[in-house]
């Protein structure tokens, strides 16, 4: 499939204008972490615990083509799609292949469709003026943990 149907595309404006205005605001990201500063003159540790500078940042963040995935229950709308992903994938005739021919792991495919379903999404003229919707980055790593 390489772009929605008028059809598809009146479906999802309809369903978005009945959702509550608490799914339609946009996304607020968490901070996932936050900088302790020590009291004193100069406000550093004298030990880093890091090899070098921002490292500790780098490792938390579960990376996907230069930007920060999220997990799928921080937003509802993404949450919705991956649990209903998760039901379709529960047996692994219906889960997509890869390359190969071999039959993916179920985070995997669960972040293939969704990460199509939301290229799709942003594909969409109508849909970008019409709606505030963002599907949010996962990747296998925010899934396996989800």
């Amino acid at each position: 499939m390489t772009a929605l149907s008028t059809t598809e595309i009146a479906e999802i404006v309809r369903l978005y204008s009945t959702l509550s205005d608490m799914d339609k605001a946009p996304s607020k990201y968490i901070l996932k972490s936050k900088k302790n500063t020590l009291p004193g003159p100069w406000r550093a540790s004298r030990k880093r615990r890091g090899s070098t500078p921002g490292q500790q940042a780098a490792e938390r963040l579960f990376m996907t083509h230069g930007q920060a995935a999220q997990s799928p229950d921080g937003n509802r709308i993404a949450e919705c799609v991956c649990l209903r992903l998760l039901k379709e994938y529960s047996q692994s005739r219906n889960r997509p292949k890869d390359c190969k021919g071999k039959i993916l792991p179920i985070p995997q495919a669960i972040v293939h469709t969704y990460n199509r379903i939301k290229q799709l999404v942003e594909d969409s003229w109508v849909i970008q003026d019409q709606t505030n919707l963002v599907l949010v980055t996962i990747n296998d790593t925010t899934v396996a943990c989800w």
